[in-house]
């Protein structure tokens, strides 16, 4: 079974992507090192309002571990995985969606949007998920077929402030 190894090294405060993805095959061989984002958007934008809400009154975040997926294709996302099949996952913080319990339900690993919404700039394209810039993920992607299922272990490794 292939290995999705990704290291955390930024926090959602930061913008952009600055985390790892590596792909191992059965035998432990790199297949793949490309960025990605394990962290959710900044902020959330309030529909009513237009106003940036930061992230930790909104999402929660995908807590390190070890996990399974499935590649599969979805209306959203086209081509992705879904994290422990979209059901229940450990979060780091509180989760505002779930009345601050500490998990997270529909992770995926998916490419993230090209366009942030006009003026805010950072946008990654996820609640939680795992996100992979434009440019990287047709090269992801062409490791693994529909059906398929991977583990993906989370790591986190800060450097020095």
């Amino acid at each position: 079974m292939k290995t999705i190894q990704l290291t955390r090294s930024s926090t959602p405060d930061k913008l952009g992507f600055y985390d790892n993805e590596e792909i191992y095959d059965d035998n432990n061989n790199a297949l793949y090192l490309g960025p990605c984002s394990t962290n959710p958007n900044p902020y959330h934008v309030d529909a009513a309002t237009g106003v940036k809400v930061p992230w930790n009154k909104f999402y929660g975040w995908l807590a390190p571990g070890k996990y399974t997926a499935t590649c599969m294709v979805n209306e959203k996302f086209g081509k992705c995985f879904a994290i422990n099949n979209g059901l229940r996952v450990p979060s780091k913080t509180p989760n505002p969606q779930h009345n601050g319990e500490m998990y997270l339900v529909g992770v995926f690993i998916h490419h993230a949007f090209e366009t942030p919404p006009k003026g805010f700039p950072g946008w990654r394209g996820s609640a939680g998920c795992v996100t992979i810039p434009e440019e990287e993920v047709g090269q992801f992607f062409s490791y693994f077929k529909v059906g398929e299922v991977v583990n993906v272990e989370l790591t986190e490794e800060f450097p020095d402030a």
